[in-house]
């Protein structure tokens, strides 16, 4: 696989492109996420290969080093160190999260939570909305929702995720969120239950 990125509204998605030859004309040609697969395969180099480096971050050359062979299946990803017969498998598989790819593994697999910027902040305006709300100055729905400058279909929207079970809500906060769980997916949701342990469900944290 090569490197490679594309540029959209002002942001650069990095990714590993593969490649076809001669004999395999016919293979699709897959793209990896480029931030997912190096934070997993520099974790697993730190945590297998007893190497400290002085920089936080090893170099290409650094990993290459150690690195034989990343090999990636449906449904697991293989790592080859050199000098070393067998390989680390770590269960993994790619799914769709909005319009990008992510790789889904177990939290133990990444060397940091994965926050989420834009859910955060999603997460941080709905508490504002319930502020809102909760001003004497707002008299109704429509006042509060004037009020952040928003429309009231939209604040009502922020209003109910303000209600998020709390372990929801640290999670996200965390980093700890399902990989699929991104903030146009939590925002477009129009039937979230009010119970807790039914919104678990729903969100995947069950």
């Amino acid at each position: 696989m090569t490197p490679n990125h594309a540029n959209k509204k002002r942001a650069r998605y990095r990714y590993y492109m593969s490649r076809k030859d001669k004999e395999r004309l016919d293979l699709p040609v897959v793209r990896v996420p480029a931030g997912d697969i190096e934070s997993l395969i520099v974790h697993q180099v730190r945590q297998h290969a007893d190497t400290k480096w002085d920089d936080f971050v090893p170099s290409r050359e650094q990993l290459l080093e150690r690195i034989q062979q990343v090999v990636i299946h449906p449904d697991h990803i293989e790592i080859r160190f050199m000098n070393e017969d067998k390989p680390i498998s770590i269960a993994a598989s790619m799914i769709r999260c909005s319009k990008e790819k992510r790789i889904v593994a177990a939290p133990e697999n990444y060397p940091h939570p994965r926050r989420d910027p834009a859910l955060i902040k999603l997460i941080v305006r709905a508490y504002q909305a319930k502020k809102a709300l909760a001003n004497p100055a707002n008299k109704t729905l429509d006042d509060a929702a004037t009020s952040m400058r928003l429309s009231t279909p939209y604040y009502c929207v922020l209003l109910r995720l303000a209600y998020l079970a709390p372990d929801i809500t640290s999670a996200i906060l965390e980093g700890a969120q399902p990989a699929h769980l991104n903030r146009q997916r939590l925002a477009r949701i129009n039937n979230l239950p009010l119970d807790w342990a039914g919104q678990r469900e729903m969100l995947g944290f069950a």
